[in-house]
Order: structure tokens, then C-alpha cells, then sequence
């Protein structure tokens, strides 16, 4: 049992036989208590039960319960080769079926995209299609607009040369002495 003191992590890693990387990592994961020193050192509590522990184990975890990393089976004492050859032919047949799934995914991932890259293109094609028409229909409109203006062009310069003509006429008729009040006269 380590006496409950506050250890660098070089003593700490010595004092429990893994590296410094290594205790620095198992300290991370298992959430020892850590503070700086007045060295500005990071110094770390081992806790009472590191010596029981194996590597990766949390404290506090309840027995029975699953862990949760995959751990390699242990490793098989010497001359145990069909326990070795077996385990071989076992993980060769779990990376067969990893790969069939594998290519199963990227066959159905592939299917998907190709239905994605038909719906965009059937999109794109429909935006053109559309873009198109607004922009024939605004020629149009732009056509009829341009000769509505021609048009109140010619109305207004023939409306002007109408206004000349009877201007014209006005003035001939004054000129013709009839009097504004032709029925009084001066008498």
C-alpha cells in the first residue's frame, strides 16, 4: 500500500513500474487526483489500490460488469498451437465477414449516391428549364414593351403635329378679322 502522498510523475511512474507516458495516461483516464506543485510540476495521489488494479481498470468498477474495451485474449502458454492455429482461423473468418459488411456498406453508400446524383441533376436540369422560360418570357415582355414605346412615340409625335396643325388654323383664322364678338359692332 503507497502512502498517501503527492508524487511527480517520474517518482510516481518508478514507484509503479510503467513508464512516465504511461502512468501520465492511466492517471488521465482514471481520473487521479492531480495538482501543480510550487516547482510548477504536475504532482499526482496514487490511489490506495493501484497495486490490485490492472491497467485500464476504473476504480470503484463493479465485478461482473462488461468492460467496455475490447481486450485481446490472453496470450496462449508455449507448444499450445491448435489453440493458436484455431484462434487464427476464427479471427480470419471475423475479418471475412468485417469485409463482406464492409462492401455490403460501400455498395448501398455507392447506390445512395448515384439516387442523390440523379435527383441533383434531375434539379439542376428542371432549374434550367425554368430559367430558360423566365428569361424568354422576359424577352417577350421586354419585346412588347419596346414597341408599346415605339408606339406612344408615334402617338405622341403625330398627337404633336396635330397640335401644330390646329395651332396653325387658329392663328389663319384671327388673322381673318372676324371679330371675337362679330355681332356687336360699334354703331
Amino acid at each position: 500500500m503507497h502512502e498517501k502522498t503527492w508524487l511527480t510523475y517520474v517518482e510516481a511512474a518508478a514507484e509503479v513500474g510503467l513508464t512516465v507516458e504511461g502512468l501520465r495516461q492511466r492517471a488521465r483516464r482514471e481520473h487521479w487526483r492531480k495538482m501543480l506543485g510550487n516547482d510548477g510540476k504536475a504532482l499526482i495521489m496514487l490511489p490506495d489500490d493501484i497495486d490490485r488494479l490492472p491497467p485500464g481498470e476504473a476504480i470503484g468498477k463493479q465485478e461482473g460488469e462488461p468492460s467496455k474495451a475490447t481486450r485481446l485474449p490472453p496470450a496462449s502458454p508455449p507448444g499450445n498451437e491448435e489453440a493458436l492455429t484455431t484462434l487464427v482461423a476464427s479471427l480470419q473468418d471475423r475479418v471475412a465477414e468485417l469485409r463482406e459488411d464492409l462492401e455490403r456498406e460501400r455498395t448501398m453508400a455507392n447506390a445512395e449516391i448515384a439516387r442523390e446524383r440523379e435527383r441533383a441533376e434531375k434539379a439542376i436540369a428542371w432549374e434550367r428549364a425554368e430559367r430558360a422560360k423566365e428569361r424568354e418570357q422576359a424577352e417577350r415582355t421586354a419585346t412588347e414593351l419596346s414597341e408599346i414605346a415605339k408606339a406612344l412615340a408615334n402617338a405622341m409625335e403625330s398627337g404633336a403635329a396635330r397640335e401644330r396643325e390646329l395651332i396653325e388654323k387658329l392663328a389663319e383664322a384671327r388673322k381673318a378679322g372676324r371679330g371675337w364678338w362679330p355681332w356687336r359692332r360699334a354703331g
